[in-house]
């Protein structure tokens, strides 16, 4: 059993690892478990290719003021909603965050949870806005 405070896609790989390995064994195989990880398409939280200098979490220490903890759960928080409801970089964070609002699996987390889970998307979406907009994060600035 895989406790809760697993990430999810660690979870989805070991529970498919798992099977694999099982299913291979039970048909007379001699499969062995894989250590390589295939990373999923990650959220962007790295605007580079974009033109910005600065990181997500780089942006909230600097330019926000958040400790270096503080900023690294931010990120780990938009990945959190991210996987609930995937972000679109095209698409408005006042609407992103009514769509997540609408996931059952959001509405079951407790009201601190679901706080801070719009404060980090909240954040996310002034980066992302920031970086694509704005002049003071464009690389040569």
């Amino acid at each position: 059993m895989i406790g809760n405070a697993v990430p999810v896609k660690l979870g989805e790989y070991v529970a498919r690892a798992l099977k694999e390995y099982i299913e291979d064994r039970n048909n007379g195989g001699t499969a062995t478990l894989k250590v390589s990880y295939d990373r999923p398409e990650e959220l962007l939280l790295n605007f580079a290719e974009e033109g910005a200098r600065k990181t997500f979490r780089a942006w909230l220490t600097d330019d926000k003021s958040l400790s270096a903890l503080t900023a690294k759960d931010m990120e780990s928080r938009v990945r959190r909603a991210n996987s609930i409801a995937p972000l679109d970089t095209r698409e408005d964070g006042v609407i992103y965050l009514h769509r997540l609002e609408k996931k059952e699996e959001y509405s079951a987390l407790s009201g601190s949870i679901k706080s801070q889970l719009k404060r980090a998307v909240r954040l996310y979406c002034e980066y992302r806005h920031k970086c694509l907009y704005m002049d003071d994060i464009a690389v040569g600035q």
